[in-house]
């Protein structure tokens, strides 16, 4: 766990932001980060949360802009 004070002024995310920004429910954020599939969340007391640049670089890696379709070369790969 990282010391408390590298997130002093950086924007931090909760499960509800993500879930209002993405469109999903909580309950898939939950889910999507206990299986894995989200990055690891930091945590300060009870609070836990993802930063802004955490995400930021989840979702260029992991989500892809609507009305974009992946290659027929990567399609064939799979």
């Amino acid at each position: 766990m990282s010391a408390n004070h590298e997130f002093i002024g950086k924007p931090r995310l909760s499960p509800s932001d993500l879930a209002k920004r993405w469109g999903i429910s909580r309950k898939t954020i939950y889910n999507w980060s206990d299986s894995g599939y989200l990055p690891p969340q930091h945590r300060i007391g009870t609070v836990e949360f993802w930063t802004e640049d955490q995400i930021s670089a989840w979702e260029a890696v992991n989500i892809q802009p609507a009305g974009v379709q992946e290659s027929a070369s990567e399609t064939n790969a799979q």
